[in-house]
């Protein structure tokens, strides 16, 4: 397919990845090697993982409207700040994943990938609202901050009680973790002043985040929009 051609919506050609990409130059990646984290998907139990925050991302940002290349990598390094901040090679593989299944389409003209601009598809919105409910992992890690942050920035592709849905199990998750880390303070050796004053801190900040995450849960369940 040439990417002067316009793709229908849901039936991407079998090379539009590679068209999309011609002239970039991209580490390999398998499009064959995902039978495992599929079904753990299909479970409902896996984790986000690292190539699952950059396909939530890819589709959010061009869910949102932002569909170019350039505003794709632009909201990827602004959401999460300095503790994500993926490559452009890291994008582009995600991008070239969702041309391959059907997620997004190439909606304009173009000359080159450069100009090219995205368009989610229906199945490209269902695997966004999948990826939403998929679960974070612990909020202490750098990994389990920037899935919180992914979720809440792409709320607006879910419906009220799917959003408020998504909102109580990081809740909910949040108070595990306040749990938990109480329990380990009571147990931990490491009761000296300043280790003390590090873990109380730690607690603190969890507490503050559950606070904000239950306000916009109570903003939604009184018919506030968020944003």
């Amino acid at each position: 397919m040439n990417l002067i051609e316009r793709p229908e919506p849901n039936a991407p050609s079998a090379n539009a990845s590679s068209t999309w990409l011609a002239g970039r130059r991209l580490p390999n990646v398998s499009h064959g090697n995902t039978s495992g984290s599929n079904a753990s998907r299909g479970a409902g139990q896996a984790e986000l993982g690292p190539r699952d925050l950059a396909a939530l991302v890819v589709l959010g940002s061009v869910n949102e409207g932002f569909g170019a290349f350039t505003e794709i990598v632009s909201a990827a390094r602004s959401i999460a700040g300095p503790e994500w901040q993926p490559t452009g090679d890291v994008l582009a593989g995600a991008i070239e994943r969702a041309l391959d299944h059907g997620h997004l389409w190439c909606a304009e003209r173009a000359e080159s990938a450069e100009d090219v601009r995205l368009e989610i598809s229906t199945t490209g919105q269902g695997r966004l609202r999948e990826l939403l409910h998929q679960p974070a992992p612990c909020c202490r890690r750098p990994i389990g901050r920037v899935a919180i942050a992914l979720k809440v920035c792409f709320l607006g592709a879910l419906d009220f009680q799917s959003g408020r849905q998504i909102l109580e199990e990081l809740s909910h998750a949040h108070r595990c973790e306040l749990s938990h880390l109480r329990a380990g303070c009571e147990s931990c050796p490491a009761t000296r002043a300043y280790a003390r004053l590090w873990m109380d801190r730690e607690i603190e900040r969890i507490e503050q985040e559950l606070t904000w995450l239950d306000r916009i849960r109570a903003d939604l369940g009184a018919g506030a929009t968020v944003g």
